[in-house]
């Protein structure tokens, strides 16, 4: 049974959910904050290759591998969902289901398949640090590989997935392949009142960061019994991905 039919399956190989934050070279960089900007994160926004499919059964199932041509495809957007750009419908609902109702099946006459892929070229000097790979949010169930190797399976559509493609990169020209499933086992939890839309639809980008570093945090404020004076309390997760100790300061 495919991973998007499973429900047992929710997620392959992607990390652990977090705080939102990003990770800055300088105290000017982190005021200014415009992440974008930064030498340690590549952006993938933008011209992806792409073909859609009616079916499961009709999308090119080798697309991924490195020999596959895609001159052929069109180009899209990324972020954007693929019913905003000319592929297939939107769908509004304002209770109830866009589908027939089988839990956890969902139509295989028609669910449609968006496939993406582009290149990127990784900086030489990202080689010594960890290399994540960050989707905003992408409707309703993907894979991703690397250099044709498969990284992981995500369908939590209005959530982040990150996924940690160290051991699949190289210094210079990589390609990344993501498999966009519209309707999946995890629509089922989506019956609310909102546009039925599909595809990557928020940002995209790859990552580095040293191998010892800040994976979560979480802070509270309150006061004290006297309700005079503030308490501020902190938690900070370190991730050490190397082989060797550190000396960390915070």
């Amino acid at each position: 049974m495919p991973e998007w039919q499973n429900l047992s399956v929710v997620t392959q190989n992607t990390e652990s959910p977090r705080s939102t934050f990003y990770v800055y070279d300088s105290e000017e960089e982190a005021v200014e904050n415009e992440y974008y900007k930064s030498e340690n994160l590549l952006l993938l926004n933008g011209t992806w290759k792409f073909n859609l499919s009616d079916t499961p059964e009709q999308r090119p199932k080798a697309f991924y591998n490195s020999d596959f041509n895609t001159s052929d495809w069109d180009d899209i957007k990324v972020p954007g969902d693929w019913q905003m750009q000319g592929y297939d419908f939107p769908l509004y609902v304002s209770a109830g289901y866009t589908h027939r109702i089988n839990p956890p099946f969902v139509d295989t006459i028609y669910n449609p398949v968006g496939s993406y892929k582009r290149e990127f070229i990784l900086p030489q000097d990202w080689k010594d640090k960890q290399i994540k790979l960050y989707f905003g949010g992408v409707t309703s169930a993907f894979y991703v590989w690397i250099n044709g190797q498969k990284v992981g399976y995500d369908e939590d559509a209005k959530t982040p997935s990150e996924f940690d493609i160290t051991s699949f990169v190289k210094p210079g020209n990589n390609e990344i392949a993501v498999e966009v499933y519209r309707w999946s086992d995890g629509t089922y939890l989506e019956d609310q009142d909102f546009w039925r839309l599909s595809g990557i639809e928020r940002d995209v980008y790859v990552y580095a960061q040293p191998k010892a570093h800040i994976q979560d945090f979480f802070f509270k404020a309150g006061l004290d019994t006297e309700y005079i004076d503030g308490i501020f309390d902190g938690k900070i997760a370190i991730r050490n991905d190397g082989t060797t100790t550190e000396n960390l300061q915070l």
